[in-house]
């Protein structure tokens, strides 16, 4: 279980550690318009 703040929201995800963070961005958080390209994201 990992613990996710995207846009200033809080998401918890039961993802394998090795799933690219584009696919629990698009797949586990619903997230639309996310693009596989090179994005600054910030992991805290």
């Amino acid at each position: 279980m990992f613990a996710l703040k995207v846009n200033g929201e809080e998401h918890e995800v039961d993802i394998s550690p090795d799933m690219p963070l584009l696919w629990a961005l698009l797949d586990e958080i619903g997230l639309t318009g996310t693009s596989n390209r090179s994005l600054p994201i910030r992991l805290s």
